[in-house]
């Protein structure tokens, strides 16, 4: 009888419970913490007013409102003086999430409104002012919507984002720093004097400092019925699950699975769009006002082709100008003919990007008049620099290539009226060592470099790609070149043979896969590129040298350009310049056309493995269109 009329004395308890006291408490962060107690109007149960108003006190500070469930187009309205909404944002149904919603100093915050259908089913957790946080974050259990985001929508296909105005975004330095507070207001105006004139689509400053967008995605590809069928060979008929000796094949198949996305961002008529082509996983991208000529309003993100795509962040910054102090307006850094001038910060420090946004990037949005100084996204210590110019490459990286790669002039400093009206490369790339050693020569040999040498000396040490201890010594990573005097196709071409360059001198592994893959080729394929390398002009007599070219070479161009460029054009090539050499190499053409993409493909199964990338598909971010 006991346990009966203890249920019933718990019934009476709950009964008679005050929901109010349920309700947390409204917090306000700051310099001295403190909380102000909610109360629910009794008409309007949903609308929770502050037992005394608050007033925001600086520019940062956001509302915020921790939850679980909202979806059905619920909204947090923030009410100011005589209930009038200052600020509003849709809530997201998600197990638990937080929101928060751009707040003006000076505001008036007297409650707030969850506005809701039933099914909403919105149930407070925490809330009060903070600092603002700027973008998204979805991590499969939390959800995060910043300032910057008005709106959300996901509907398992496409994920689109509606943006807030410029002055929402926070500003960050080129060295990724933020801008303190305080200091916003100077930098703003000091970006407009610098590029008057020039405005974003919603006619504020953000075409005048720059932006960044990043986002951070996750890709799988559509469901395959073959594939499935595949898995399904590989079990094990006792247990079901895959035999132990099939996880290197179910590896290498499921790997080469390549998945496109496309993003498209909007602002009223105008429209940008890209296509993101990659081997599925995780992808950071970023796009910035050098690849859309607007402010964008909305982005959205649609898998195609029956693929998968997870959001898991989203940010969006503008880019504070920089200005050195022997640097020209604007942050340009002026070369002169002094190489003790101090460089502005974005001389410096690069634009994280994939390679195929280089190729998209507007000149006249460049940081320098002369160059933009990029780091390949996927593997940052690689910095990728566009010229303006072949004559502004060359000042940069003529004499390293005689010193580095030149057949008859390595490990030599070549004097400037010596290597004149000699040709350098159109394109380059250089490890750390090679680097190093350049600038340790001219230090020993007290060889005066240029100020171009000076300025790249002051880039790779601020990257850590070089070292100064007293002696040069090699860091990590490499830089690779390309100009805008190479047309388009050329641009893409070259671009994507130094990108292989930098996969070499960056990872190990590969590295050691290419050395095992050219130890492998018969004796006479191998001449057949010492020969093609000759013809190029590198010193053949350097085993390191050979095989990085050996497999930028093969890299250079997807599978299906291999047979042509290395049974047809090549072979043409070296006949006409060595006649002597074409009984052979015609042979070796005739008696194994397939030779060459057999080598591809097996130095390829280390390439994804090891990098996550395919041969002569680098390049992952296109113009998919834009009007």
């Amino acid at each position: 009888m006991k346990l009966p009329v203890l249920f019933f004395l718990l019934s009476l308890s709950l009964i008679g419970c005050d929901t109010r006291q349920s309700l947390p408490l409204f917090s306000i962060a700051g310099e001295e913490k403190r909380s102000v107690e909610l109360r629910p109007e009794s008409d309007e149960p949903e609308r929770y007013l502050l037992e005394e108003p608050v007033v925001v006190i600086r520019r940062d500070q956001a509302f915020y409102l921790h939850y679980r469930g909202g979806g059905s187009n619920a909204t947090v309205r923030v009410l100011g003086k005589e209930d009038r909404e200052n600020a509003a944002k849709t809530l997201p149904r998600a197990a638990e999430a937080m929101v928060y919603v751009p707040l003006k100093r000076g505001q008036i915050i007297r409650g707030f409104w969850i506005d809701a259908p039933l099914e909403a089913d919105v149930e407070l957790v925490e809330v009060g002012i903070r600092d603002e946080v700027n973008g998204y974050k979805n991590s499969g259990t939390f959800l995060s919507v910043g300032t910057a985001v008005r709106q959300l929508l996901d509907d398992g296909r496409t994920v689109r984002l509606a943006i807030e105005p410029p002055d929402s975004w926070p500003l960050r330095r080129s060295d990724g720093s933020s801008v303190r507070t305080g200091d916003q207001t100077a930098v703003a105006q000091t970006a407009g004097a610098q590029t008057a004139g020039v405005a974003g689509a919603d006619g504020g400053s953000a075409g005048s400092t720059g932006w960044q967008i990043a986002l951070v995605l996750e890709t799988a590809p559509a469901f395959d019925y073959a594939e499935f069928r595949f898995r399904e060979s590989l079990a094990d008929p006792k247990g079901g699950t895959i035999r132990s000796d099939a996880g290197a094949e179910l590896e290498a198949r499921s790997a080469s699975r390549r998945t496109s996305v496309l993003l498209r961002l909007q602002s009223g008529d105008s429209v940008a769009s890209f296509r993101h082509t990659a081997l599925s996983g995780g992808h950071t991208l970023f796009l910035y006002h050098g690849l859309i000529p607007f402010t964008p309003e909305t982005i959205s993100i649609e898998a195609l082709a029956g693929a998968v795509v997870w959001l898991e962040s989203f940010e969006i910054v503008r880019l504070a100008p920089d200005a050195g102090e022997d640097s020209g307006a604007g942050g340009e850094t002026n070369l002169g003919d002094t190489p003790s001038a101090t460089p502005s910060p974005a001389a410096l420090h690069p634009l994280p990007a994939d390679p195929g946004a280089l190729l998209l990037y507007d000149q006249e949005s460049w940081r320098q008049p002369d160059y933009e100084l990029f780091a390949w996204s996927r593997f940052p210590r690689i910095l990728i620099m566009d010229t303006a110019s072949y004559a502004t490459q060359s000042r940069f990286f003529k004499r390293l290539a005689f010193f580095v790669e030149k057949q008859g002039y390595r490990g030599r400093l070549v004097s400037d009226q010596e290597f004149a009206d000699l040709h350098g490369f159109n394109a380059h790339d250089y490890r750390a060592q090679d680097l190093a050693r350049f600038f340790q020569a001219a230090r020993e040999q007290l060889f005066s470099l240029n100020p171009e040498e000076e300025l790249l000396k002051q880039i790779l040490l601020a990257n850590g790609i070089i070292r100064d201890d007293g002696v040069f010594s090699p860091g990590r990573g490499g830089i690779l070149s390309i100009s805008r005097s190479s047309y388009p196709l050329l641009r893409r071409h070259l671009l994507t043979h130094e990108c292989a360059h930098g996969l070499f001198f960056s990872l190990p592994e590969f590295r050691e896969a290419s050395f095992q893959a050219w130890d492998r080729l018969p004796e006479q394929e191998q001449q057949f590129w010492k020969l093609f390398f000759r013809w190029m002009r590198y010193d053949t007599d350097d085993p390191y040298l050979t095989v990085n070219e050996y497999q930028a070479y093969l890299f250079q161009q997807p599978r299906s350009g291999v047979r042509y460029y290395f049974t047809v054009l090549t072979p043409s090539r070296l006949i006409s310049s060595y006649p002597d050499e074409a009984s052979w190499v015609r042979e070796l053409i005739r008696s194994d056309p397939q030779r060459f993409t057999r080598a591809f493909d097996y130095l390829e199964t280390s390439l994804v493995r090891i990098a996550g990338v395919e041969g002569g598909r680098v390049i992952e971010l296109e113009s998919a269109e834009s009007k």
